[in-house]
Formats: C-alpha cells, structure tokens, sequence
C-alpha cells in the first residue's frame, strides 16, 4: 500500500468511525462490520485459490499445496485475521521443512494475505504483519555434474536394467529441462521441422521453447514414428498401479525412483534425477555459453540464479586472454629512460 493509497484509507475509516458506521472494505464496496473475524483460514484460501484459477495460472498446483499446509498447522477453522508471529514461528519450526520449502510457503501466504486485505477479509494491521516476515536464508544449491565416465557407467546400468529410461535421461542432459517438465511433455509439444520442443508446464508458469540436439531430434523422431495421438506423453514410462494417483504424479515418481536404482548400480554416489539439469548447464557454459543465453535455455526467471554456474567460464576466460599474442617484447623494459 503506497501513501496516497494509506492516506485516503485512514480518511474512510476516520469518517466512518466519527458517523459511528462501520469500517468500510478498502477500495470501496460492500461495508464491513467484523468480516475479519468471519472467514475462516480454508475459506479464506478457497476464494484465493479461485481467484489465481480464474486468472489461469500456471503454478495454482503449488499455492494450493502451500495453502494445505498453512491450514493443517494453523487450522482450518481458524480466521486469518488471526495468523500471529507465534503462530509463524511454529510453522518455521516443524521438521521436515528446509528454508527454501518455508520460503515458498510464506510467499504464498504473502500474497494471500495482499489479496484478502484488498477484499477487506483481514484488517491492514494483520496484512502488514505477515508481509514483513522475513524469509529464510539459503543455502546455495550444489552443482553435481555427471562426469564423463559417470555418463558411460549410467548410461550402460540403464542399458542393462531399464531401457526405457535412457530416453528421459539423455533428453534432460541434452535439453536441460526439469523432471516434471520431461514427464508432462507431450507429443504435440514437439516441432521437428523447427527442430524445437516447447515446455508447457514449467515451474515458472511461463512456457518455454528449447531446440533440440541431434541426438534429441532421433530419438524424438523416432518416438513420433510409432502410432500415437498428439495429445498423448512423449516419453515411454510404464507405470504400476495408480492407488488413486494421477498419471503425472506416477510418471514423476517412476522417474526418480528408476533413476536412483540404475545410479545406485552404476555405483554413482550422491547423484540425483535433477542433477542431470546442471549437467546441461556446466556443459554449455564450460563451452562458452552466456549465463544469458543458459538462463532463457533452463527458464530461470532472473539472471541471478544462472550466476552460480559463472565460476565454470574462468579457465576459458583466462585461455582465451593467454591466447593473445604477446606484446611485451614491443614496450620498454620498466626502468628503462625514455
């Protein structure tokens, strides 16, 4: 809230106090008596949730997550207007959760609670309070790279053990895209005569289109020749029993639980399914690629999260000046007279 917008704020609620009426919803409309106290968290989190779903957006999937989680520590039945700092410090404290985790879930309770003070479900006063809870810091994320003789080990336990997974593998060190985005991948999101494939469901929200390698556009071709509706995934994964979950939570699953297997009978120690994404990105920046260029490639929002993979460049950097030809020899010595 800027301070035109507090000041005209502070104007209605006098007005209406001195009229002895009740505190107006900020923005206009409907007058509100206790409102605040009315609504509870999950109702609350319902209008929220409808609102972002109207909107169309992407990442609805986990603010609702967030918004379960808030309910089941907080309560369900508990007004917002009630949301403390003891009540925050409680969340933080449950085990199970890294700062990172934490940090999304407040960003999600954030802006909900921008949301529901415009719409006059909490006061200003509680609005205020949850937005200036500070976010955890973190801890910068690894970079593990599979090394070259790692990839010809990987490479033959997924071989010998499930074929079916060398598809996944070779396109998220070839595309650099996320599990989730892999296994949701569809085959109409697949463009052979651009040589491109477009990722629909991005953790951003934001679709992205990458080109393809030419190993990726063989396999892709090859994929696309057996019989198959567009809408249809693009990655084989034979899945079990659903049990009631759905088919991209399964594929998801089957992914990381067939990685880790085929890993572990590789004897590859502390690698991970996600970890074949940094592959991709110490790869092209180690072949002198811009942190721009690999920031719009991976679908990182800011440049800043690229930045990590900076430090990989230096030995390149520090070639390409050693290459210049030496001019020393056409400058006097240091101490000569001139």
């Amino acid at each position: 809230m800027n301070k035109a917008t507090a000041t005209r704020r502070a104007q209605e609620v006098l007005t209406a106090a001195m009229a002895g009426g009740p505190i107006p919803a900020p923005g206009g409309g409907e007058v509100r008596d206790d409102a605040p106290a009315r609504l509870t968290l999950r109702a609350a989190f319902d209008q929220y949730l409808a609102h972002l779903k109207a909107r169309g957006l992407r990442s609805i999937a986990n603010r609702r997550s967030h918004a379960a989680a808030w309910c089941a520590s907080l309560g369900q039945g508990t007004a917002p207007e009630k949301i403390t700092i003891t009540a925050l410090d409680a969340f933080e404290a449950e085990p199970g959760r890294a700062p990172a985790t934490i940090n999304r879930h407040l960003a999600t309770l954030k802006h909900a609670a921008s949301w529901w003070e415009e719409r006059g479900i909490i006061s200003i006063e509680t609005a205020a309070r949850i937005r200036k809870r500070k976010l955890l810091p973190e801890p910068q994320e690894r970079i593990r790279h599979v090394r070259a003789d790692e990839q010809r080990r990987l490479l033959d336990a997924i071989d010998r053990l499930d074929p079916e997974l060398r598809v996944l593998v070779v396109l998220a060190m070839l595309t650099g895209a996320r599990r989730s985005e892999l296994t949701k991948l569809r085959r109409a999101d697949v463009d052979l005569a651009r040589g491109a494939i477009t990722i629909e469901h991005t953790k951003t929200g934001t679709p992205r289109t990458v080109p393809m390698h030419p190993d990726v556009r063989s396999i892709v071709a090859s994929l696309l020749a057996q019989e198959g509706e567009p809408t249809a995934f693009l990655i084989p994964l034979t899945l079990g029993p659903g049990r009631g979950r759905s088919e991209a939570a399964r594929r998801a699953e089957r992914a990381t639980r067939a990685f880790r297997e085929v890993a572990d009978a590789a004897q590859i120690d502390d690698l991970r399914l996600h970890d074949l994404r940094h592959t991709f990105a110490t790869r092209t920046r180690e072949a002198g690629i811009g942190l721009d260029v690999i920031q719009r490639l991976l679908g990182h929002t800011t440049i800043a999260t690229t930045r990590r993979y900076a430090h990989l460049a230096d030995d390149h950097m520090r070639d390409a000046v050693n290459a210049l030809a030496s001019i020393a020899p056409a400058l006097p010595p240091h101490d000569a007279k001139v």
